[in-house]
């Protein structure tokens, strides 16, 4: 009878604590379901009552309700906070790579999204799984430090963050904060503008570099087995020799993840055992499909190697200023080798184009596009299913860019250059506009070469197209007699394309709209402005981030379509802001300066 009764009492003081137990989670759409099995394993650990906060972007509105279904179920609370526009703008120029998203920044907002009477909270990871009561973490005595962490004794931060010899460095995949302590000194803006104010490259582990470099070390250290990550069970370092005996929590961090396949992490029965216990609420885990042996070994090993050149590239670059163009264009090449990684074999299946077919079938069956200044123009049935092929039938896709299109459609071109061509989009609507020009394209691309005569032909305007594999001026110079429209995408060798003086003066009857790659080649958009200044009136134009488009560059059509939809349907995909240069050659005494339709807001 002794343990019942030992039981009833540590329930009930866990119940009737004076400081309530309040866990925050943060995830976007694609970690919904793993951040649903962490609450579900928080939960079962804990006797009395929690207080469970979701920080979302765009989750749905049946997933939230299976969670709170799941929550209610054992008697907690759940509230979630769906970031609004004016948050996500916080966000949107801190650096994201691969499968990291701005969901990682979330955690930074938890002192201004939670109510003003959660003074303390338990923030958590998705990929985790708790195995003791939280409430020992909860009871933390932070002792001033605005929050506790655990110290990452495999990652050298004094290396690439620049802190002091000997700074801990940490593991923000779980934090007890104290959030009185960040209101008071307003630490979530200052921590985003410390991460917006850093070189590009510096930030390697996203928000927990800035937590590290900012706070440099002056946080609460949490005892090991709050966050027992994959350190301990694969690799060996100083101070990271054996797991703990009792894992508190255990966080799948690096690649050994139970949910990917021919993982061998010791903890993967136990994620699965909990995970089981979702699908009586509807939101049940598979597996990841496994890949060939041979495919999957060479794709992580590509993956791992691209990213090592990738890093010691930034870090030469910065303390080599002369080999930054030899670096770059190893960087460039590198990437290249990263979208080889990324995409599919012919024989293989994309996972986004299910969603895609879904998408076609239901809005545009007769693949055509629906507005914009294209409208009309239809792609074949076997064209390739590419994820933004719904934002080009909407007659959403750059929607930035078509007040600027419609101005220069006014005007009369006689021929029409297209450089770095994609699916042949902007291609064939261009050469639909206007039925008397000349259409050229360039692409070193054969897929793309092959896709853009495809639609062409489709549309019944192959007949004035002529393709080629590059771009030379000597090419360009017998076209550059009459007015002309160029359309310019060349993945950041722009300012190789226009440098010197020999093509410039070939351009003075021609407008442009050159898409710029800064990330690529930083200062590129301002050097493009200098050598065209003389010649030619011009404009930068910036892309919305996804999460706005659906409210502010809608079709109108769309206007009935819910909200998560249009933003599937809009996406771009992009992981940078695009931008264009809009230049209007300076031929005529009234020459129009293009104002751009929107901008992304720059105040919090």
């Amino acid at each position: 009878m002794e343990k019942p009764q030992k039981a009833a009492i540590s329930s009930a003081l866990e119940t009737t604590s004076l400081e309530p137990l309040s866990v925050v989670f943060a995830c976007d759409t694609a970690f919904t379901r793993l951040t649903a099995a962490a609450m579900l394993s928080a939960i079962r650990h804990y006797a009395g009552p929690i207080k469970v906060f979701l920080i979302h972007q765009n989750v749905s509105d049946d997933a939230l309700r299976s969670m709170r279904k799941m929550l209610s179920h054992f008697g907690s609370e759940f509230s979630p906070i769906s970031l609004k526009l004016s948050h996500v703008a916080k966000l949107t120029n801190l650096p994201v790579s691969g499968h990291v998203s701005l969901a990682t920044y979330f955690r930074l907002l938890i002192p201004e999204l939670l109510p003003p009477d959660v003074r303390k909270c338990i923030y958590l990871d998705s990929d985790i799984l708790v195995l003791r009561s939280l409430r020992e973490l909860q009871d933390t005595e932070l002792n001033g430090a605005p929050f506790a962490a655990t110290f990452q004794a495999t990652h050298d931060g004094s290396a690439y963050l620049r802190l002091p010899p000997g700074a801990p460095y940490l593991n923000a995949g779980i934090l007890v904060l104290d959030l009185n302590a960040w209101r008071e000194a307003k630490l979530s803006r200052k921590l985003i503008d410390f991460g917006l104010q850093q070189e590009h490259g510096a930030l390697q582990s996203w928000d927990q570099d800035i937590l590290a470099k900012y706070f440099v070390g002056n946080w609460r250290r949490l005892p090991v087995e709050w966050n027992v990550t994959h350190h301990y069970f694969f690799e060996s370092a100083i101070g990271v020799r054996q797991p703990p005996p009792e894992p508190a929590i255990v966080h799948f961090s690096g690649m050994q993840k139970p949910w990917e396949p021919d993982a061998t992490h010791p903890y993967a029965k136990a994620f699965w055992e909990n995970a089981a216990g979702l699908e009586e609420f509807g939101l049940g885990i598979r597996k990841r499909q496994e890949e060939s042996n041979k495919s999957s070994f060479s794709n992580r090993l590509k993956v791992r190697l691209t990213n090592t050149v990738e890093s010691a590239v930034s870090i030469v670059a910065r303390k080599v200023p002369k080999l930054h163009r030899l670096l770059d264009r190893s960087l460039r090449r590198v990437n290249e080798t990263k979208k080889q990684v990324n995409t599919s074999p012919a024989d293989q299946i994309d996972p986004d184009v299910g969603r895609v077919k879904d998408l076609l079938s239901c809005y545009f069956p007769d693949l055509s596009v629906k507005a914009g200044p294209f409208k009309g123009l239809s792609y074949p049935a076997n064209f390739d299913l590419r994820g933004d092929l719904p934002a080009r039938l909407s007659g959403g896709y750059e929607a930035e860019l078509h007040h600027s299109l419609e101005r220069l459609f006014e005007r009369h071109y006689e021929r029409i250059i297209t450089v770095g061509i994609g699916d042949g989009y902007y291609t064939a609507g261009c050469a639909k506009k206007f039925p008397n020009a000349e259409i050229f394209a360039f692409d070193i691309s054969p897929t793309a070469r092959t896709c853009c005569r495809q639609l062409c032909e489709h549309n019944g305007l192959a007949n004035r197209l002529q393709i080629r594999e590059d771009f030379f001026w000597h090419d360009f110079k017998p076209l550059s007699e009459v007015a002309g429209l160029m359309l310019v995408d060349a993945g950041g060798h722009e300012a190789m394309m226009f440098q010197g003086t020999h093509g410039l003066g070939l351009l003075k009857n021609w407008d442009m709209i050159i898409e710029v790659h800064d990330a690529v080649n930083p200062g590129l958009t301002h050097e493009l402005t200098r050598r065209l200044k003389k010649s030619h009136s011009t404009e930068l134009i910036s892309c919305l981030p996804d999460v706005y488009r659906p409210d502010e560059l809608c079709p109108s059509w769309m206007d009935e379509v819910c909200f998560q939809e249009r933003l599937e349907i809009l996406r771009s995909g992009s992981q940078v802001v695009k931008k264009w240069l809009v230049c209007h050659a300076n031929r005529e005494a009234d020459a129009v300066r293009i104002e751009p339709i929107s901008r992304i807001p720059q105040s919090f």
